[in-house]
């Protein structure tokens, strides 16, 4: 993989983090949705706020781990496995606010 595509998907992944945050504050806030992860669900109980910060910091430090874990195949795997899974999630607040 070259570094023009993983830097797409570094950049892919971040903001997809950024839209599902989002999507998902609105599902869960409309009981659209629940949030499925037990740490995300307890933080955006107690306040908005430490939701957006916990998983957005949590997704850098690992996008940050993979980038100087450098061009292995592992990493390659990782990033291409992580945009799917966020590509996926994407589809579900889809089929749930539609």
């Amino acid at each position: 993989m070259n570094a023009i595509k993983a830097n797409f998907l570094f950049f892919y992944i971040f903001v997809l983090n950024l839209i599902d945050a989002v999507l998902t504050h609105y599902s869960v806030g409309n009981k659209l949705a629940t949030e499925q992860n037990p740490l995300m669900d307890y933080l955006l109980e107690i306040h908005p706020s430490l939701f957006y910060l916990c998983k957005m910091v949590l997704v850098i430090l690992g996008l940050v781990l993979l980038k100087r874990l450098g061009k292995s195949a592992g990493t390659q795997f990782a990033l291409v496995l992580c945009a799917a899974v966020y590509t996926w999630i994407m589809s579900v607040h889809y089929s749930i606010l539609r």
